[in-house]
């Protein structure tokens, strides 16, 4: 069950994902508070080139909290949102329930899937496009990292559990993947997978320091990758 919640806007507002349409505009992705000690609702943002503010919307999906973590437009040209909902499990207890949400160019859901039970995919990572027009991601489960592969309609196509704790995936020029390591660790691992998600290689670059945190990895076009870090050091 989809509850949308319009409101004006909200006391706060976290951006966690933009993305550029069709017609040149962008369209934001985040959550907020519409009260000090309210529940956090998702919310879209859509605006033009400039930067002016064309339409909002907000989201409250199941029983509690609600975050759009990631939007990424869909095969059938809508856009697909990886989300999270805190709810209560039959034996009251609170879990969070992972969610693909799709949504067409002007903010109306066209879909909303759970993916398995209660507690039990937390995403990681962005989502990234297949050369097979399917969808992966990173999620913690039982934690592990898991490579999950979801279908256009957001139903599990396989979950391959990784061998080291990554949060981060791109896709490469030649239709695989690569991973990158956990928070908070003294070394970036990188990881090459193959389109099937089978590991190609793994590399370990040492820092020193022991609290090295990796943001986004990018392909350039030389085949290379560059690996955004940042890391606190005492002067």
């Amino acid at each position: 069950m989809v509850e949308k919640i319009w409101e004006p806007p909200l006391l706060r507002e976290y951006i966690n994902s933009i993305i550029q349409t069709s017609d040149s505009g962008y369209l934001v992705a985040g959550f907020g508070q519409d009260t000090l000690y309210g529940p956090y609702l998702g919310f879209l943002l859509k605006v033009n080139s400039n930067g002016d503010s064309l339409w909002s919307k907000y989201f409250k999906i199941g029983e509690s909290s609600t975050y759009f973590n990631y939007i990424i437009r869909s095969v059938n040209n809508n856009y697909l949102i990886l989300e999270t909902t805190d709810s209560l499990s039959p034996a009251y207890q609170v879990f969070t329930k992972c969610n693909i949400v799709q949504v067409d160019s002007i903010g109306k859901i066209l879909l909303q899937q759970t993916l398995g039970d209660y507690g039990d995919y937390y995403p990681l990572s962005k989502i990234v496009l297949t050369k097979d027009s399917n969808y992966v991601f990173i999620a913690l489960q039982r934690d592990s990292s898991n490579l999950i592969k979801i279908s256009p309609i957001a139903q599990i196509i396989s979950a391959k559990v990784l061998d080291f704790d990554a949060n981060n995936i791109s896709g490469t020029n030649d239709g695989g993947f690569i991973l990158t390591n956990k928070l908070n660790s003294s070394e970036i691992t990188l990881e090459k997978l193959d389109s099937t998600g089978n590991k190609q290689w793994s590399k370990q670059i040492p820092f020193n320091t022991s609290d090295v945190r990796c943001a986004d990895i990018y392909q350039t076009t030389d085949s290379s990758y560059v690996q955004q870090v940042w890391y606190s050091q005492v002067v």
